[in-house]
């Protein structure tokens, strides 16, 4: 499937009931993720890890603060087909490491991303995380929407530096 060629989802899954129940249980996030997995359906959207290409450039914390804020505004018009947590890690190769867990509508990177935020979206590699398949996957994508203090980053606990969550 070609970027911008994700059908509809089917009315199944509701991104704003996600919002919703995400919104809701702030302080308690397995309520919000089991709400997640009853009701996720794979063939319709998809999972996504994203990291920063240069995040060795990143020398200080504002910089990746700064940097996630500006792709979260830019990024607005994709509010209707995607939720996300976006966050500034501590690293030990870089100092800094800016990523991301999106969930998304349809199998791939939506146009609204892909093409509309074209400018930021080539500045991230973009791996698509299979949380059916692969209990890894599952515990970054949880480990992120808990919006906790420590998130599981390429199989390591990093600490939680600074975030912000794309509703």
């Amino acid at each position: 499937m070609t970027e911008g060629a994700n059908p509809p989802a089917p009315a199944g899954f509701s991104l704003n009931d996600w919002k919703a129940q995400f919104q809701n249980n702030k302080t308690k996030p397995a309520v919000a993720l089991e709400w997640l997995w009853k009701n996720y359906e794979p063939a319709n959207w998809s999972f996504w890890a994203i990291e920063y290409k240069y995040n060795d450039e990143i020398k200080q914390g504002f910089m990746a603060s700064n940097a996630i804020k500006g792709l979260v505004q830019r990024w607005e018009h994709a509010r209707k087909v995607a939720f996300g947590i976006v966050s500034v890690l501590k690293g030990t190769e870089t100092q800094f490491i800016q990523c991301a867990c999106f969930l998304t509508k349809g199998a791939d990177v939506p146009p609204e991303i892909a093409v509309q935020g074209k400018d930021d979206y080539e500045l991230y590699n973009w791996v698509k995380l299979d949380p059916v398949g692969k209990p890894d996957d599952k515990a970054i994508i949880e480990s992120f929407f808990s919006f906790g203090d420590d998130v599981l980053w390429k199989g390591q606990k990093r600490e939680h530096i600074d975030g912000l969550k794309f509703l």
